[in-house]
């Protein structure tokens, strides 16, 4: 982590030596169904910019932030780097969805240094680039899952994937796999779909569950929130799993109480709070809600 705080600072000063304002970028998904982490993070970053801004800055000169849309889709994301590098803004903050792995490694240059927060596929792994992540792998968050429902002996599980984001979906699907099926444990039914084609009345038809069952959705928070509605209505104490993907005021918002009780597989404890998370969460919701 040191290392990384050290790169990224020494990137900052060079790139802003002969510029009047330090240019950042800010990358995401702010328009799809799937817009809601990516508001998120870029708020997030507004807040913190504005702030150290008001202090004068980094050495004297103010950040201008550039925000760009992916759309969730890879030639729309090609065209923005571009951008990026034309406008010369070289330190981004972005993407923030494992789909977008493969035209961050495309793109690999040294021109563009991207801080990915909640992109954890393995296929990043140990690869010379100019990506830095700070959420654990999915190999690490299948681990995390797997040792919990090993404890419990919990013998059969059901998992919901949504191969828009195939990236982290699948992969962290198979890692769960890896690790947690046995003689004794069996993940029973593996369905994938396609948001950004299936129609989820039809998704859901397929899912038998009774009141026993165990069920991981690794999916965003608007199709998780509708799962769980539409499947409470039968069996409203099944158990209910899901991702950080997930985490987000949608799932609330959409899913009202038929999202009480779920499990997440997250990058952070949002029960425990440090002085200066709580601070940055106050200002953050007086601010944006």
């Amino acid at each position: 982590m040191r290392k990384i705080l050290i790169m990224i600072l020494m990137f900052i000063v060079l790139i802003g030596c002969s510029e009047k304002t330090i240019k950042v970028g800010v990358i995401a998904d702010l328009s799809t169904k799937n817009s809601q982490l990516g508001i998120d993070a870029r708020n997030a970053v507004i807040l913190l910019v504005d702030q150290v801004n008001e202090k004068g800055g980094i050495n004297g000169k103010k950040i201008e932030l550039i925000v760009k849309d992916d759309e969730s889709n890879l030639e729309s994301a090609k065209i923005q780097h571009e951008d990026f590098m034309s406008e010369k803004v070289h330190l981004i903050i972005g993407h923030l969805t494992s789909n977008m792995a493969e035209v961050m490694v495309e793109t690999n240059s040294n021109e563009l240094m991207f801080i990915a927060p909640s992109i954890s596929t393995d296929s990043l792994t140990q690869i010379d680039d100019y990506i830095l992540r700070t959420s654990p792998i999915n190999s690490n968050q299948a681990k995390v899952l797997s040792d919990y429902l090993l404890k419990h002996d919990i013998q059969e599980f059901i998992v919901v994937y949504d191969l828009h984001n195939k990236e982290y979906t699948e992969d962290l699907v198979n890692k769960l796999v890896e690790s947690y099926e046995d003689e004794n444990h069996h993940i029973i039914l593996k369905l994938p779909y396609d948001s950004s084609e299936d129609a989820l009345e039809d998704v859901v038809k397929k899912i038998n569950i009774n009141n026993d069952s165990h069920i991981l959705f690794v999916s965003q928070a608007t199709d998780t929130a509708f799962f769980l509605q539409y499947l409470r209505k039968d069996n409203p104490n099944f158990k209910s799993y899901s991702v950080s993907w997930s985490m987000t005021n949608d799932l609330i918002q959409k899913g009202g109480p038929s999202v009480e009780n779920t499990i997440f597989v997250g990058v952070r404890i949002p029960e425990t709070e440090t002085d200066s998370y709580k601070t940055f969460k106050d200002t953050f919701e007086n601010r944006f809600g």
